[in-house]
This record gives structure tokens, sequence and C-alpha cells, in this order.
């Protein structure tokens, strides 16, 4: 299977405004409608993996996965959603991502920070150009 980065994007979006405890994979409503049940699946097993959310994920005897509990986001997981979250930054974050033509959070969660970092650049020299020019 394929990470797919709306998917990514969309299920830290859902788990976020998820009350504290336990859940399971119907909670997540909203992603499954929109990429279906096994790329929704697929993406919180990753994310666990990647330790960007608490999750209890084991494998039954088949190899298949199964989440026994979705917990919330970890700090990395909060970290990288607020990274990603911007639309400005995400449109661009995916366009830099599919010239790559893989998905590694990794590389993405760079992408965004460098895009964020430049952005925040631009409207600090900005605001110190109006500075000096009102001041």
């Amino acid at each position: 299977m394929k990470l797919r980065l709306e998917c990514v994007k969309d299920v830290l979006e859902e788990l976020e405004e998820l009350p504290i405890g336990s859940h399971n994979l119907t909670a997540f409503q909203k992603s499954i409608e929109k990429h279906g049940e096994d790329d929704v699946l697929y993406t919180l097993v990753k994310l666990s993996e990647a330790e960007y959310i608490n999750a209890d994920v084991r494998r039954t005897m088949d190899g298949c996965p199964h989440i026994g509990g979705i917990f919330d986001l970890t700090f990395a997981g909060h970290e990288f959603l607020n990274i990603i979250r911007p639309p400005k930054i995400w449109e661009r974050v995916k366009c830099a991502a599919g010239k790559g033509g893989t998905v590694c959070l990794k590389v993405v969660g760079d992408i965004a920070f460098e895009l964020l970092r430049e952005q925040m650049r631009s409207q600090m020299s900005l605001r110190q150009h109006l500075f000096r020019f009102w001041g």
C-alpha cells in the first residue's frame, strides 16, 4: 500500500479533534469516507510506527494490522501537524513532495518547516520595512 499525504493530514487533524481516551478505527469516519477504510488503517499503523500517534497496534496471525486503541497525538505528531497545517504551506509541500515521487514523512516535515521558516522571514522583513517606512 502507499502512504498518502492527504490521508496522513486528514487522520492527524481528525485525531486532534477527538476527546481524550481510547478510540477505534470507526472514530475516523470523515477520513474513512474520503480515503477508504484500508488507507486510513494503513495510515494509522504508519503514524504509530513513526511515533506521531499513540496507538495499540498488533498483527493478526496472517500479518494484518489490528488496532486495539488509538489514544492521541504525540508531541512529534502535534509538531508535524502544526507545521503542515497552513494551507499555503500544505499546497507547496504537496507540490514539492510530488516531484520526488515518494512520501517520506520526515522529508515532508522538513520541507514544510523550511517553507514555514521562509514565510516567517518574509513576514518579518515586511514588518521591518513598514516599521522603517512609517516609524
